[in-house]
């Protein structure tokens, strides 16, 4: 179906999906309004020849086109997810300064392992993009979730951090 040239509606439909989504916040950082639209048109066109011949409302462009940008979204918060997960052998803590008190350090050492093995994949994933972004604005829509959700991540890790030093 190489010669497919969008309808009035499936671009209407396309341009809205992509609007939805920015508007909701889930879209991240780098990625462009026209990207979202490209999305959407490129998965019409993929169902094009089964819709032949019926008629093509708005409404079910605009499910249709959603769909397509929100399965993408996905793909790219998983990708960017699993490039920012560590290995689990990676959790050795050096101390601040050479200089510093060895019991300190040790006491510090100690805290900063017991913590990291308390946190749960998730407060890791949020502690991660919190260290990242600007504001906890930005990690919540890095993360796909609401900023009240980052902080309460946050307090939850406060808190853990008070029990593995106090």
């Amino acid at each position: 179906m190489s010669d497919w040239v969008p309808t009035p509606a499936e671009r209407r439909a396309a341009r809205a999906a992509a609007y939805i989504a920015l508007r909701r916040g889930h879209v991240p950082a780098g990625i462009e309004i026209d990207d979202l639209e490209q999305i959407a048109l490129i998965a019409l066109w993929r169902t094009a020849e089964k819709r032949a011949g019926l008629a093509t409302d708005i409404n079910s462009a605009l499910k249709q086109a959603r769909w397509a940008i929100y399965t993408e979204l996905r793909n790219i918060y998983t990708e960017r997810r699993n490039s920012r997960e560590r290995p689990e052998e990676d959790h050795d803590v050096e101390p601040a300064a050479p200089d510093a008190d060895p019991e300190a350090s040790a006491r510090v050492s100690e805290a900063l392992a017991l913590l990291d093995r308390r946190m749960t994949p998730q407060q890791r994933r949020v502690l991660i993009a919190v260290l990242e972004s600007d504001t906890q604005a930005d990690a919540a829509r890095l993360l796909g979730t609401s900023p009240q959700s980052v902080s309460a991540h946050i307090q939850a890790l406060k808190r853990l951090v008070e029990r593995a030093v106090g």
